[in-house]
Parts: C-alpha cells; sequence; structure tokens
C-alpha cells in the first residue's frame, strides 16, 4: 500500500527535515460556504527548542500519496498557537487566507432595482476578487435590500440562505452559485466523486420519519396594487411553513419559499463515511455518487458539506459529512 505524503511552505518557505521529523499530525477542514476552512498542525518540542511562528504566517499545504502528484490544499493564515506538555507539542491553528480582513468588516448600505449578479460583481470588486455567479442568479432582480451594520461575509450568507445558494470565496474568485452545485474557482463544474462501500472504514447514514413534517413552505409578497398581502407556495399544501418577511415582490417571495423548502428536504437525509484510504482531492461542495451501499443510498445526488481531512502515524484519512442535492429522492421530498 502507497504511503501518505505531504508538503508544507511557511512564508513560501518550505518546510525541511527538522519539522518532518518533529510531525505529529494534521487536520483540514474544508466547510461550505463562508464558514473558514481549518487547518491544525501538531509538532513535538520534546527537546524544546522549537520555534513559534508568528500570527498571519502563510501556511500552504499540499496532501496526497507518494508516487502521485500532491493535492494543493490551499493557503491559510496563522491565527492561534499553543504550547502543551508533557509531552511537549506545537499546536498551529490557521484558517482560509481569504476570509480575513475587509470581508469581515462592518458596513451599511442599500440596494435597490439591482440585479443579484450586481450586488456579487460590486462587493467582489470592493475585494479585489473575480465574480462568478451563476446565470440563473444573476438575473434576479432585488427591489430592495438593506446591509446594515454587518459584515460582506455575513450579507453573502444571508443573500444565499434567501436564494438557496452557497456563497464562497476560492482562489480569489467570489463564487455564487445553487446549493449543491459546486463550483471551482472558475466557475466551472466540480468533478464529480464515487465512493463505492470498500473504499470506507466506516458509514452511518439517518433519514427523518416523514410522518408529520412539513410538506411546503409559503411566502408572503406585498402587491401594491391590491388591498392584501399575496402568497406563494413552494411544494404542497397540508403542513405548510409560512416564512415571517413580506417580500418586495412575487419573485422574490416565490425565491425565498423554494429556498426552504429546498434546505429543508436536503435536511432530511444524511450521510457521513470515513475513508480509511484518504482522498485529498475531495472537497466541500463536490457531487458524490454512493456504490454499494443500500438501495436508496445508492446513486448521484449527494454532495459534500463536510471534508475533513487527516494525517498522523496511522495514514491519511478522509472524513465526509454529505447531504442530498435538494432532495435526493421522492421520500425526502417533503423534508422538514
Amino acid at each position: 500500500m502507497k504511503s501518505p505524503a505531504y508538503k508544507l511552505t511557511i512564508d513560501g518557505i518550505e518546510a525541511g527535515a527538522d519539522l518532518r521529523r518533529r510531525f505529529v499530525s494534521l487536520s483540514l477542514t474544508d466547510e461550505q460556504g463562508m464558514d473558514s476552512d481549518a487547518l491544525e498542525i501538531q509538532l513535538s518540542d520534546t527537546d524544546g527548542l522549537i520555534s513559534m511562528p508568528r500570527h498571519g504566517a502563510k501556511v500552504r499545504l499540499w496532501l496526497g500519496w507518494q508516487g502521485e502528484p500532491l493535492v494543493d490544499k490551499g493557503l491559510y493564515v496563522v491565527d492561534e498557537v499553543e504550547h502543551s506538555g508533557p509531552p511537549d507539542q506545537l499546536s498551529i491553528r490557521a484558517k482560509a487566507a481569504e476570509l480575513r480582513g475587509t470581508l469581515k468588516e462592518q458596513r451599511t448600505r442599500g440596494w435597490d432595482m439591482v440585479h443579484l449578479g450586481d450586488i456579487i460583481e460590486t462587493i467582489a470588486g470592493v475585494h479585489g476578487l473575480t465574480p462568478a455567479v451563476a446565470t440563473d442568479l444573476a438575473g434576479i432582480v432585488i427591489d430592495h435590500i438593506d446591509q446594515t451594520d454587518e459584515s460582506d461575509v455575513h450579507f453573502l450568507t444571508r443573500l444565499g440562505q434567501q436564494h438557496d445558494a452557497i456563497a464562497t470565496i476560492k482562489d480569489g474568485h467570489l463564487l455564487f452559485a445553487r446549493a449543491g452545485e459546486g463550483k471551482t474557482a472558475s466557475g466551472k463544474a466540480l468533478p464529480g466523486i464515487v465512493i463505492t462501500r470498500r473504499d470506507g472504514d466506516r458509514h452511518r447514514y439517518t433519514v427523518q420519519d416523514r410522518a408529520g413534517t412539513t410538506t411546503g413552505v409559503k411566502a408572503k409578497w406585498n402587491d401594491r396594487e391590491a388591498a392584501w398581502d399575496k402568497e406563494v407556495l413552494a411544494g404542497e399544501e397540508g403542513k405548510v411553513k409560512t416564512l415571517r418577511k413580506i417580500y418586495p415582490n412575487e419573485a422574490e417571495a416565490r425565491s425565498a419559499a423554494e429556498a426552504e423548502y429546498k434546505r429543508g428536504a436536503r435536511s432530511a437525509q444524511t450521510m457521513s463515511i470515513t475513508l480509511a484510504y484518504g482522498r485529498p482531492e475531495l472537497l466541500a461542495e463536490a457531487p458524490v455518487t454512493l456504490s454499494g451501499f443500500k438501495q436508496g443510498i445508492d446513486g448521484s445526488g449527494w454532495i459534500a458539506a463536510r471534508v475533513t481531512h487527516k494525517l498522523d502515524d496511522t495514514g491519511l484519512t478522509t472524513d465526509v459529512d454529505l447531504e442530498p442535492v435538494n432532495g435526493k429522492d421522492d421520500e425526502a421530498d417533503s423534508g422538514a
């Protein structure tokens, strides 16, 4: 069996033999959306001679298997260092470099009669990012929306929730795409991953009881020419959830209702897998096809919601949490 391999650079300088001698473990967690990806490295300091890295140091990681090209796992900025013992160890924790700085500064501004794509492009421009917006989302007209004492990270996340979309930053690009339609930094679809039962060490699948769950979602909108608010429905009548907000037009109300309905459908089923033979190419939001589990689980229609790669003296493993794409099958269509 092949042995795992890694490469680390700190402020552009490749970590050498001394770090490799001290290496204990690393863990890299890749999250959906604006949740900051996190890297943690554990090093031995039993001789007390290790130097602690500065806060703000830039760490880049490549991960994979000997004899194969390593996968570039991105750039991270050190934001926490911990020394503990005995035995003495140094823990270095870093967050994705692109989710720091001005993106988390609070801003106040309003948007009137603007396309959703224009909002994303404006925010991308402020932060020196290249926008990549799904075509079906870019043309949505926003009558009015306020950003009041709110960071761009939070505002983009809120926009995503309203339109069943994922906002994320990859390699200098601000991506805004439908949930479950994972994109590369250039806006192209992420390649699909096939996971078979024999690939996994452990798995856990859960599905909620459908009895009494929500069958649809309603949203109200203000019709200026009528004397009352109107409603739109995503899903079916029955046990219907009604959103509290009154939307300024039918299009925004329908988008919000469909977004909430699809989120509920996805949350009705979950699947977690530990891959004993790690897959460093696996990313959050990547489409996944399962094979060899059970009817109702196998097949396409899954996405990776959270991926954690772990490397230590036992090897390289990958933990992945999956969720259905917009409700994988008929059972999920009436999700809570």
